[in-house]
């Protein structure tokens, strides 16, 4: 299956798996960090690359980001956020034993 990208009519990339991203990029932005080396549709063709390779699954969100997000959509109370770093920093201690 191959899976083709096409930019929004504002030219942002804004692939909503990488939680941690606070802002999407411009794809003129990557095409300026390489001294102009590809243009913008060999930038697009590459990313399409990258995400059929990946079968069109990057990695899941962290714990950290997950959450995060979580408070932030329910306007969560300071209870549930101490409770929110609990949660992060078990996790944290469990993956290290």
């Amino acid at each position: 299956m191959t899976h083709t990208v096409a930019g929004d009519e504002d030219d942002y990339r804004s692939t909503p798996w990488k939680d941690e991203v606070t802002r999407t990029t411009r794809v003129e932005e990557f095409c300026f960090i390489t001294y102009t080396t590809y243009t913008k549709s060999e930038v697009l063709k590459m990313e399409s690359q990258v995400l059929n390779i990946l079968n069109f699954h990057p990695s899941p969100p962290t714990t950290e980001a997950f959450f995060g997000r979580f408070i932030r959509a329910t306007q969560a109370s300071h209870q549930v956020n101490i409770l929110y770093l609990l949660v992060i920093w078990v996790n944290s201690v469990s993956s290290h034993a």
